[in-house]
């Protein structure tokens, strides 16, 4: 499918490369299995909307596994994408993976970032039996390695829970606004969340959970996307600043703790 892409794709983050090989008479490098997997599940996830505002996390019963990483070629790394999900085996592949540039990102020192997701874990399977033995498959992980490091990985699980006005967004490459968090009581936090969740005007939600992430014990997470960051921030801010906002602050409060925000810019969908 055709891929968006913007003139403004610029990294400038140092690479770490590393081989995708390991011969069997040589000690293994662990970075080079991170990094092997890190390939490997691009090509196994994608996110599972590709079309106008709506890429992933925030799709109806959307699986998949978000990266975020840093690149020394951005351009090389949509070249790649778009060669393996052209090629055959790519064509194959019903998933959906999106490209996004990291805007903000805290303490995470990633630049980009790859969300990728399918409808279901059998979807999953099915790409994974697909990618197991495919030259394409081999010849993506070799033009990726000279261009990407990983700097952590998060799977979730995305039920369809969605807030705010999914019609609104209509940029093929929104932005997004995503706050992860611990929480103790999901069921409550669920119930508090849907009072607020549409108050945002020219922005969707999602609320997701997140099944696996290494850091400080996220659980959920959500995403709040817009066309433009005006409106993204403005939405916001005046959601945050009605008395619905604080009677769920006084809720949430003591069964959830914030752990990170990021903002991100969609630069290019792939698959679909």
């Amino acid at each position: 499918m055709p891929v968006v892409l913007p003139s403004t794709t610029t990294l400038q983050q140092p690479l770490v490369r590393t081989r995708l090989s390991d011969q069997n008479n040589k000690k293994v490098d662990p970075m080079k299995n991170k990094f092997k997997a890190f390939l490997m599940t691009l090509l196994l996830t994608a996110p599972l909307f590709a079309t106008a505002g709506h890429h992933e996390e925030g799709a109806p019963s959307s699986v998949g596994v978000a990266y975020s990483f840093n690149v020394s070629d951005p351009q090389a790394v949509v070249t790649a994408m778009n060669t393996y999900w052209n090629s055959p085996t790519g064509k194959k592949n019903p998933g959906v993976a999106v490209l996004r540039q990291v805007i903000a990102g805290g303490e995470n020192p990633a630049t980009h970032t790859i969300a990728v997701s399918y409808p279901s874990y059998a979807a999953m399977d099915e790409a994974m039996a697909l990618n197991a033995n495919s030259t394409d498959a081999q010849s993506f992980y070799s033009a990726m390695q000279a261009a990407a490091k990983i700097t952590s990985r998060m799977a979730f699980d995305a039920g369809g829970i969605i807030g705010g006005d999914p019609m609104a967004v209509t940029n093929p490459l929104p932005v997004t606004a995503y706050f992860m968090m611990r929480v103790k009581d999901p069921s409550a936090y669920l119930t508090a969340w849907k009072k607020v969740s549409g108050g945002s005007a020219g922005t969707m939600s999602a609320l997701f959970a997140v099944t696996a992430d290494g850091e400080g014990g996220i659980t959920h997470g959500i995403a709040v996307r817009a066309n433009n960051m005006a409106t993204l921030m403005s939405s916001i801010k005046s959601n945050q600043s009605t008395p619905e906002w604080t009677e769920f602050m006084k809720v949430v409060s003591p069964i959830r703790t914030l752990e990170r925000r990021m903002i991100t810019k969609d630069l290019a969908v792939f698959g679909g």
